[in-house]
């Protein structure tokens, strides 16, 4: 059983770089909340992403999904979406 899921809203360059990372949805453990911000924020500069999924040499933008199961342990689920 998870005790949380957090939906974080992420952005990164066409050269991996993070440029916005935020709480998209939460059920609100504004604790784990910051564990998962931290995460992504600790886990840059990325590999540059596809160009399938950039729109010339734009940002992408996906939802990053992390289920806790308790204060530390978490599970990611990337869900990309493809650029227009």
């Amino acid at each position: 059983m998870f005790k949380s899921l957090i939906v974080l809203d992420v952005t990164i360059d066409h050269t991996g770089r993070l440029t916005h990372v935020a709480v998209q949805r939460s059920n609100g453990y504004k604790d784990l909340e910051k564990v998962a911000l931290n995460s992504v924020r600790q886990a840059g500069p990325f590999a540059p992403p596809s160009r399938s999924f950039q729109r010339r040499d734009g940002p992408v933008n996906f939802l990053e999904t992390l289920m806790f199961r308790h204060a530390r342990l978490f599970l990611f689920r990337t869900l990309p979406v493809q650029q227009r």
